[in-house]
């Protein structure tokens, strides 16, 4: 009998200590929830911006930010509408001449091509939607910030400005 509830007393504490363990797995693979409910926020409700630096003043966006393949592939197809001061920054790991293309968007864009040391180097201007035809950076680039059509013009955004995130 000392034996049976010696083994079953065993048996709930090992569970307990199961559950325990994985509870801990759990937050601490799953990142979004450590950033919750340890540091009170989540990475997707920080609000990034982005300055451009033109003679025309600064210019704030608030943006996306693109920095893996899945979402750089995606962009911003299948958008109907995209706020004024707002933009999708693709961010890239290394310096290259980069292509993009308007497949599956249904706005007009701007494409600001900018240098690892944070100058813009091209800017696509008024890009057709849905169209199929590759859009070259012509010049190595780390990033490429992509903002409504026309609205560069509108705001005096040139080569040469200066891009912070």
């Amino acid at each position: 009998m000392i034996k049976q509830n010696s083994f079953r007393r065993f048996v709930l504490s090992l569970g307990a200590t199961i559950v325990i363990l994985f509870t801990i797995f759990v937050i601490v693979t799953q990142s979004h929830l450590v950033k919750t409910f340890v540091f009170g926020f989540d990475e997707d409700e920080i609000e990034r911006v982005l300055v451009i630096k033109a003679q025309t003043g600064d210019h704030k966006f608030t943006y996306e930010l693109a920095d893996d393949e899945d979402e750089q592939a995606r962009g911003l197809m299948h958008r109907k509408t995209l706020d004024q001061d707002h933009g999708m920054l693709f961010l890239y790991s290394d310096e290259k001449e980069r292509f993009m293309w308007m497949k599956n968007t249904y706005i007009s864009l701007d494409m600001l091509f900018i240098d690892a040391k944070g100058t813009v180097v091209h800017i696509q201007r008024n890009v057709q939607p849905l169209s199929d035809d590759i859009i070259t950076s012509k010049f190595p680039v780390a990033a490429v910030f992509e903002i409504n059509g026309g609205y560069a013009r509108n705001l005096g955004l040139f080569e040469g400005d200066k891009v912070e995130w």
